[in-house]
C-alpha cells in the first residue's frame, strides 16, 4: 500500500525533494517550498505538484494543514487526488478559497478551469487540516477529521495525489500548507454515502 508524506523542510525553488514531486504538472506551474512551507511561485497564477516518487491506486487521499490564508476569496491553497500525469493537471480537488470547495479541475492542454462539485460554506481558518478521499465514484471533503461533504464524479478513476496554491496580487507567498500526506484508501465506509451531494456542473475560473 503506498504511503508518502512531506512537511516541506528547508527551501526549493521549484519544489522537487529529490525527484518526489513533479511541479508544473500539465498547465499549471510550478510549487516552491519556503522554510518548511509549500508556496506558489508567481502570483494569479495557479500553482501545483504532482507525487511522483510512488505510484497510488484510484483510491487515495491527499492531507495537509492550512498554514496561512491571505484572505482573499479567490485564494488559497488545495489538496488533489487522481492528477493524470505530468503534462495532463486534470484532477479532483479541495480549495479553501472563500470556504472550502470540491472542484474538478479540466486542463486540456490550452486551457485550464475548474468545475464545482460542492461548497461547504465553511471559511478557512489557519492550522485547518484538510483532506480529500476519492473512492470510486465518491469523493469526499474531510476538515479536521470531520466528513463536511462530497460529491460522486466518475470522470477520472486513476492518478496521483498532490498540492496546489494561488495567490492574488499582493498577497505573493501569503497562502501555504504544510504536513502533506497521501496514500491509498482501503475501504471507504458506508455511512460516508450520506454526506455525497450531487453534482453542480458550472465552471467558476478559466484561464
Amino acid at each position: 500500500m503506498a504511503l508518502a508524506s512531506s512537511t516541506f523542510d528547508g527551501s526549493e525553488n521549484p519544489l522537487s525533494e529529490g525527484g518526489n514531486w513533479f511541479s508544473g504538472q500539465g498547465l499549471f506551474a510550478d510549487l516552491k517550498k519556503v522554510t518548511g512551507t509549500a508556496q506558489a511561485t508567481a502570483v494569479e497564477t495557479e500553482c501545483a505538484a504532482r507525487w511522483v516518487a510512488s505510484n497510488f491506486q484510484g483510491d487515495q487521499f491527499s492531507q495537509a494543514t492550512l498554514i496561512a490564508w491571505g484572505g482573499d476569496s479567490g485564494e488559497g491553497v488545495s489538496v488533489m487526488t487522481r492528477i493524470q500525469s505530468n503534462t495532463d493537471g486534470s484532477c479532483y480537488l479541495i480549495f479553501s478559497g472563500a470556504n472550502y470547495s470540491l472542484l474538478r479541475a479540466v486542463d486540456n492542454g490550452v486551457s485550464l478551469s475548474f468545475i464545482s462539485l460542492f461548497a461547504t460554506g465553511i471559511l478557512p481558518v489557519v492550522n485547518d487540516v484538510i483532506r480529500l478521499e476519492s473512492f470510486s465514484s465518491m469523493h469526499r471533503v474531510i476538515l479536521n477529521g470531520k466528513v463536511i461533504g462530497g460529491a460522486t464524479d466518475i470522470v477520472h478513476t486513476s492518478g496521483q495525489p498532490g498540492i496546489h496554491v494561488f495567490d492574488r496580487i499582493g498577497h505573493a507567498g501569503l497562502n501555504q500548507l504544510d504536513n502533506w500526506s497521501g496514500g491509498d484508501l482501503i475501504e471507504f465506509p458506508e455511512s460516508a454515502m450520506s454526506f455525497v451531494q450531487p453534482i453542480k456542473q458550472y465552471r467558476v475560473k478559466a484561464y
